[in-house]
């Protein structure tokens, strides 16, 4: 059985990490960006926000402040199996909005092609120059993060 829509699996989605991060000592913050950016996020990616217009907007955003340092994880979602298209977008919001984390979770992972050409082309998954968009499965089950490509994300 498959989630009937992307929001649907958002609220899974956001009690995985603020679970996750706070365990690690962060304060989570979620914002379901999905709605559109609100006045926090626009004093903080103002001229961001203003590029990405009201067409495009991630489905989910959450800060992450620990020690007084404040970063960001850009959440896309999609229901169904991950496409080049999908993978394009994310790393739309990767370079425009330059957040740690970027996280793309899908019903499933993309082909097996498109998941072996990252290795062979290393700025396929990379946004920013040097960061690395990370794909994970979700299921009704749940969020299989031990599934996540390339790798799983390092929480320092």
């Amino acid at each position: 059985m498959k989630y009937k829509e992307e929001k649907d699996m958002y609220p899974i989605i956001a009690n995985y990490f603020t679970s996750l991060f706070t365990s690690y000592g962060y304060n989570v913050k979620v914002y379901n960006t999905y709605k559109g950016f609100d006045i926090e996020l626009k004093k903080v990616f103002g001229n961001e926000i203003t590029l990405l217009g009201n067409y495009f907007s991630p489905d989910l955003m959450i800060s992450l402040t620990k020690n007084g340092a404040t970063d960001f994880m850009v959440i896309e979602v999609k229901k169904d199996r991950i496409t080049i298209k999908d993978i394009a977008q994310t790393k739309m919001y990767g370079d425009i909005l330059k957040p740690k984390y970027l996280l793309l979770i899908g019903g499933e992972l993309p082909e097996r092609e498109w998941i072996n050409y990252h290795k062979m082309n290393k700025y396929f998954l990379r946004y920013n120059s040097n960061k690395i968009v990370h794909m994970c499965p979700m299921t009704t089950r749940g969020l299989h993060a031990s599934r996540m490509i390339p790798e799983v994300i390092y929480y320092d």
